[in-house]
C-alpha cells in the first residue's frame, strides 16, 4: 500500500513538474488532469494526495482557490490520519504565506512541515521545504542560511524516490552562488537544471535557467551568450505564459546592448518590456525599467530624462517598499506574537506537567499512608486477638492449677485421715495383741 502511494505521488509530481508551474496554460492542463482524477478517487489517502497536489498547483496563480482544497485536503487528512497529507499540507501552508510574502512565517511552516516529515522519511517532502526555506532567506538577503537550506534539500532529494523536484534546488544554488560572485558554480548548477529539465520538457523551468545565465553572462561581460541565453529564457516565458520571466528576459536584452552601446535596439527592448509591465501591472518589474532607462538616457547624453526617469523611480519606488516595509513590520509582530504564545504555551505546558508531577507525588504519599494504616490496624488486629488467646488460655491454666491443687488438698486430708485411722487401729490393737504375747 505504501509503496502504491509513493508511485501515486511520483506520478502526480511529474505532472505537475512537467507542464511548469506557474505558467497559465500548464497549469489550467494540470488542473484540469489532475481533477479529472479527482473524481474517480474515493475518500482515501489518494484522495488526499490529488488534493494537495491540485492545492500546489494553484498556489501560483489563484491562493483562493488553492486555499480551498488545501483545507479539504487537511480535513480529509485529520480524519483518516493520514500523516503523508498531513505533513504536505503544513508544507502547503508555508508556501501560502511565502507568495504572500510573509518570509519569516513561511519558514516557521516549512519548519514544522519538516519535522512532520523526518518522522516518516517523507524525504520528498523534506526536499520541497528546505528548498522553500532557503528560497525565503534569500529573498531575506539571508545568503548563508539560504546555502545551509539549498544544501539540506539536495542531500534530502537524494535520499528520495521522486526526483522530480531536483532541478529547482539545482537552479537555486546556482542563482546563490552568482549572487555570491562564484561564477563557475552557479554557471554548473544551472546546465545540471537545464540538461534535467530538457529530460522532463519543463518550459518553465528552462526559461529561468536560461535566464539566469544570461544575467551571469552579462555580470561577466560575455555579451554574446548573455543575449543567447536571454533570447532562449523570452522565447521559453511567452511558451509558458511567465510574464515575469519574459519581462526580466527583456530587460536583461536592453541591460546587454546599452553596453555594447546600441542604444536604439536596447531602446526598443525595454519600451516593449516596460508597456507589457503596465498592462499588467507589475509594480517592481517596471521599477527595474526605470532604473534601465535612467541608465540609457546617461548613456546618451540625455541628462534631463535621465533625472525624469530616476524621479519616477523613487516615486513608484517609495509607494511599493512602503507598503512593503508595513508588512514587513506587521509580519515581524506576528511573529513575535507568536514566538511569545508558544513560549507562554510551553510555560503553560511545564506548570501543568509540574502540578501533575506533585498531584502524581501527593497521591502516592497518600496512598503510602493508607497501605501503612491499613497495616497499623491490621498488626493491631492480630496482636488483640493473640493477646485474648493468650488470655483466655491463662483462664484455663489457672482454673486447672486451681483444680489441681484442690484435688491436692483433698488427696492429702485422705491421707492424713488414712494416717490418722492406722494409728488409731494400731493404738487400739497394740493391747491385745501385747496380751495374748504374754
Amino acid at each position: 500500500m505504501n509503496r502504491v502511494r509513493v508511485r501515486i505521488s511520483v506520478v502526480l509530481s511529474i505532472l505537475l513538474f512537467a507542464v511548469g508551474i506557474g505558467s497559465t496554460s500548464g497549469q489550467t492542463k494540470a488542473v484540469d488532469s489532475l481533477q479529472v482524477l479527482l473524481g474517480k478517487t474515493k475518500a482515501d489517502s489518494s484522495r488526499v494526495d490529488l488534493l494537495n497536489q491540485i492545492s500546489f498547483a494553484y498556489y501560483s496563480t489563484d491562493t483562493t482557490q488553492a486555499e480551498i482544497f488545501r483545507k479539504q485536503a487537511e480535513t480529509l487528512s485529520n480524519t483518516l490520519h493520514y500523516s503523508r497529507g498531513i505533513a504536505f499540507g503544513t508544507y502547503l501552508k508555508g508556501l501560502k504565506y511565502s507568495y504572500g510574502n510573509n518570509y519569516l512565517l513561511a519558514i516557521n511552516a516549512h519548519a514544522e512541515a519538516i519535522q512532520m516529515a523526518q518522522k516518516i522519511h517523507y524525504y520528498s517532502l523534506i526536499a520541497r521545504a528546505y528548498n522553500s526555506i532557503g528560497g525565503c532567506n534569500f529573498r531575506l538577503q539571508d545568503y548563508y542560511n539560504a546555502g545551509n537550506a539549498f544544501e539540506n534539500a539536495l542531500a534530502a532529494m537524494n535520499l528520495a524516490d521522486d526526483k522530480s523536484y531536483l532541478p529547482a534546488i539545482l537552479h537555486n544554488l546556482g542563482a546563490l552562488a552568482i549572487k555570491q560572485k562564484k561564477y563557475d558554480e552557479g554557471l554548473m548548477r544551472f546546465r545540471q537544471a537545464v540538461e534535467l529539465n530538457l529530460t522532463s520538457g519543463n518550459t518553465e523551468w528552462l526559461a529561468k535557467n536560461y535566464l539566469e545565465m544570461g544575467q551571469a553572462y552579462s555580470e561577466l561581460k560575455i555579451n554574446k551568450k548573455a543575449v543567447l541565453n536571454a533570447n532562449k529564457a523570452f522565447t521559453l516565458a511567452r511558451e509558458a505564459g511567465n510574464a515575469r520571466i519574459e519581462l526580466n528576459s527583456l530587460l536583461l536584452l536592453g541591460r546587454v546592448y546599452i553596453n555594447y552601446g546600441r542604444y536604439h535596439i536596447a531602446q526598443r527592448y525595454l519600451d516593449g518590456g516596460f508597456r507589457i509591465a503596465v498592462g499588467k501591472n507589475l509594480k517592481r518589474e517596471q521599477l527595474a525599467f526605470y532604473k534601465e532607462y535612467a541608465t540609457l538616457y546617461e548613456k546618451q547624453g540625455h541628462f534631463q530624462n535621465a533625472f525624469g526617469a530616476e524621479k519616477k523611480y523613487t516615486a513608484l519606488y517609495d509607494s511599493v517598499y512602503n507598503a512593503g516595509q508595513a508588512r514587513l513590520i506587521l509580519e515581524f509582530q506576528e511573529k513575535f506574537k507568536s514566538q511569545q504564545q508558544q513560549a507562554e504555551n510551553e510555560l503553560l505546558k511545564a506548570e501543568k506537567l509540574n502540578n501533575a508531577e506533585q498531584l502524581t507525588q501527593k497521591n502516592q504519599l497518600l496512598t503510602l499512608l493508607i497501605v501503612l494504616l491499613v497495616f497499623f490496624v491490621l498488626c493491631s488486629l492480630v496482636i488483640f486477638w493473640g493477646y485474648r488467646r493468650i488470655r483466655h488460655s491463662h483462664g484455663l491454666l489457672k482454673a486447672q492449677k486451681n483444680e489441681i491443687q484442690k484435688q491436692k488438698d483433698n488427696v492429702e486430708h485422705l491421707n492424713h485421715i488414712k494416717d490418722k485411722l492406722f494409728s488409731v487401729i494400731s493404738h487400739d490393737l497394740r493391747s491385745p495383741f501385747a496380751s495374748l504375747k504374754n
